[in-house]
């Protein structure tokens, strides 16, 4: 569920204290007031300190570098092995996997077991991954809580790169150059992205700032106007208003089946792939035709032949598989886990019927097993 995080009574110092929330303006501290401040205070004060708790780093190096240069593959090859147990590692992981055009296919070669929902904010400690959170709600179309979330991981963990970067993006998407350009101005000391700053100053200059930054016109693109209602909906919620104002939102669509799918919804997977526009025609993703399969079997009465028309004849093939091995295990549920998981542990099949009972272990595994290509 998207909503505050009230954890500043665990710090070291008083915060500045607001109240961002929708509708919830107190007399004298509005919520655009604190924000139009901070920004001022960008423009002639020197890094703020940071307000975080001596808490370890969210990520390791060889993971934070490339994420903050949004790197993908290379935050994929350093996310291997990690159980993505954490929100915040799960968030980035499904984001990777979606700007590498492998959300639908892959899902499950990275998650075997259940976790936190996508867009959570329960184990945020101290704000800790606020600013990837943000980035990701900004990239869905969703401006005022990106904004919000940036803000506050300005005021909490001090002054970072991805939260800069969320706000430089949001200002640009909003027309509001001048705003961006402060941002940037802060977003010049860190060495890693001086490039990047000097493409949006040159774009500012001749006002065409989405003209080198492809994020821009997705964010215009997906811009839920009714962003003002998202906080305290839960992930389900938060998603689908992103495709009631946009319906051709793709990343809020794979988003959607990517958390249903992880929370072992099928009847909400088989409602969602029926009735959007997207995709329309051809095969089916494997996870998704994993799971129009198991939707089959699983409730053999409600229709879905369009569904089904799209499985591939492979993802056929390997569920019939899979039922023989589940066979052989004679109703022996560790038996059937050990028998399916060197063919079938990164299908939908494994996660959906062995995800609560799976080990601890390596993410999708260096020896191989647990992948089925």
């Amino acid at each position: 569920m998207l909503e505050p995080v009230n954890r500043r009574a665990t710090m070291r110092r008083q915060p500045i204290q607001r109240n961002c929330g929708p509708g919830a303006r107190r007399p004298g501290h509005p919520c655009g007031a604190w924000i139009a401040g901070t920004v001022l205070s960008l423009t002639v004060c020197g890094p703020a300190p940071s307000l975080a708790s001596d808490a370890p780093p969210l990520f390791p190096t060889h993971v934070q570098r490339p994420l903050e240069l949004e790197n993908w593959p290379a935050v994929l090859n350093g996310l291997a092995g990690d159980p993505l147990t954490n929100s915040v590692h799960r968030l980035v992981a499904v984001r990777a996997l979606f700007e590498t055009g492998q959300l639908p296919d892959e899902q499950f070669s990275w998650m075997h077991s259940p976790g936190p929902d996508l867009l959570s904010t329960g184990d945020l400690n101290d704000y800790a991954g606020a600013a990837f959170l943000a980035d990701a709600l900004l990239q869905l179309g969703f401006i005022y809580a990106a904004e919000r979330l940036a803000f506050d991981s300005l005021e909490m963990e001090g002054e970072n790169a991805p939260a800069l970067r969320t706000l430089v993006r949001l200002h640009v998407a909003r027309g509001l150059t001048n705003a961006a350009a402060i941002f940037l101005n802060r977003l010049q000391a860190c060495p890693d992205h001086r490039t990047w700053v000097a493409t949006q100053r040159a774009g500012l200059s001749q006002e065409a700032p989405d003209a080198d930054d492809p994020a821009v016109p997705r964010i215009q693109r997906n811009r839920v106007t009714r962003d003002q209602i998202a906080a305290g909906l839960t992930t389900e919620r938060l998603l689908r208003l992103a495709l009631q104002e946009n319906p051709e939102n793709r990343m809020a669509f794979q988003f959607l089946v990517a958390q249903q799918l992880q929370a072992r919804d099928l009847l909400r997977v088989r409602q969602t792939l029926a009735n959007s526009p997207q995709p329309t025609a051809g095969p089916l993703p494997r996870h998704y035709a994993e799971a129009v399969l198991l939707h089959r079997t699983l409730y053999p009465g409600i229709p879905m032949e369009a569904l089904l028309e799209r499985v591939p004849p492979k993802v056929v093939t390997d569920f019939q598989r899979l039922r023989e091995l589940l066979a052989q295990a004679k109703g022996d549920v560790n038996e059937a886990r050990a028998r399916v998981w060197p063919e079938f542990g990164n299908t939908y099949w494994y996660y959906y019927f062995f995800g609560p009972r799976h080990p601890a272990s390596p993410s999708p595994t260096s020896d191989g097993s647990g992948t089925h290509g």
